[in-house]
């Protein structure tokens, strides 16, 4: 009887693991790149220079398009904190759950997820390279 709620505790731990281990990955956002510019310029997704959803909609002036922009921007800096500390309440979790695990259990998480990372690389379109462009005399 022991064995099998230690068998599903395991279980469920590693369900726990290995999602979470994917809400993570989705969380983590791209740096953005450096511009040359002296202007600042804003990303081309930049959350804070939308309007929210259907206020495109319905004839907003230029002013008030603005003062949106700004009451968004100051949001958008509250929400950006809250996503980091959610990583990183996420990524202890994911710590104190590996901490349970056995060492074979934690060798065949760390295969699934090297194998993940391989099918997910494979699966990517392939990039063509500049030896393939180039045209030979």
């Amino acid at each position: 009887m022991k064995n099998v709620r230690r068998m599903g505790a395991i279980g469920l731990g590693l369900a726990l693991v290995i999602g979470s281990g994917t809400l993570r990955l989705e969380a983590q956002e791209p740096k953005p790149s450096e511009v040359s510019n002296s202007t600042p310029a804003r990303r081309a997704n930049d959350p804070s220079r939308r309007v929210p959803r259907y206020f495109d909609q319905i004839g907003l002036t230029p002013g008030q398009r603005e003062s949106i922009y700004k009451i968004c921007a100051t949001h958008q800096q509250q929400i950006d904190a809250l996503e980091k500390q959610i990583a990183e309440i996420r990524a202890q979790m994911l710590s104190e759950c590996e901490a349970l695990l056995a060492d074979t259990q934690k060798q065949f998480l760390e295969q699934r997820r090297h194998a993940a990372v391989r099918a997910r690389r494979e699966a990517e379109p392939a990039k063509p390279s500049h030896e393939s462009t180039k045209v030979s005399n």
